[in-house]
This record gives C-alpha cells, structure tokens and sequence, in this order.
C-alpha cells in the first residue's frame, strides 16, 4: 500500500470535517487490485467523497501502455461515492468506451484533451503523437490564437 495510509486518512478526514465543500482525491492504482480496492476504501471511511482514478501505476510513464480500466470498474462495485475514471481517453469515443467498460460516474481527460480542446464534443480524434515538429507546429498555432503563458502548457508539448 502506498506510504503512511494513516497520514492520508488523517488528513483527508480533517480536511471534510473542516471545509465546507466536499473533499475529492484522486489516485493511481497501486501495484495490486487488493492495496488499490483497501486506500480506495480508506479514503472513503476518511471522508472523500468522489474518487478519480488515474488507471496507471505510478512507477510507469503516464505516456505509455494501456491504462487498467478493470481496477476502475472493481473499484466502482465497491465504493459508494463516485468514481471518475482516468487514463487513455484522447477522444469522444475513448471516454464513451471507459464509461462502458468502468462503469464509473464520470470521465476526465489529461493529455487528451491538451491535444484537443474540444475531446468531449467529438470533434475529432488527435492521438498523442511522439513527432516534436508537429507539437511545435500545434503549440505555436494554439498560443496565436488562444494567447497564455508559455510556461503553462510548454511542459505538456515538450516533454516532462
């Protein structure tokens, strides 16, 4: 199980005993389906009261192989909160097929919809793409027209 579940519990039931808006988390899976299903049930029995699950252990790149979207719908047949699934959504089409195949309440989108902005309206399926010169060009053309600090999406088209 990750490092200090009692830290965790602790914290995440003093932030919902103190806030006056809901406390959310969001985790990766841990290395087995028990340890993820148990800090799942923690945080619940802790006061969280919508879970997102990156379906991606966090010793492997965020960028490479299928998420697990099996441990996202185990985690969903046991949890009474919401479930927001995570991982390998780069369109409409892949968020129609993970809510399917989770079961889960909602889904979001990371790199995805970086990508494309407009994911979830079906306008198009951009996959990742590993060419550099293609991030610039889509970079540069997003920044003339959507005006922003470099810094906060240079991170996303060139690399972590």
């Amino acid at each position: 199980m990750t490092p200090l579940p009692g830290l965790v519990s602790d914290i995440i039931r003093k932030a919902s005993e103190e806030l006056k808006v809901p406390v959310w988390c969001k985790i990766r899976i841990l290395p087995t389906l028990k340890e993820t299903i148990a800090f799942a049930v923690m945080l619940e029995a802790s006061g969280c009261s919508l879970l997102a699950v990156h379906a991606r252990q966090r010793e492997r790149s965020h960028h490479s192989g299928s998420a697990d979207w099996s441990t996202i719908r185990h985690l969903k047949k046991v949890l009474e909160i919401p479930v927001v699934a995570n991982g390998n959504v780069q369109c409409l089409t892949d968020a129609q097929n993970c809510l399917k195949h989770t079961e889960a309440d909602a889904v979001m989108s990371a790199n995805g919809i970086l990508a494309n902005p407009k994911i979830f309206s079906g306008f198009g399926c951009r996959r990742q793409t590993k060419h550099k010169d293609n991030d610039e060009k889509s970079f540069e053309v997003n920044t003339i027209q959507h005006p922003m600090r470099e810094s906060l999406v240079s991170a996303h088209c060139f690399g972590h």
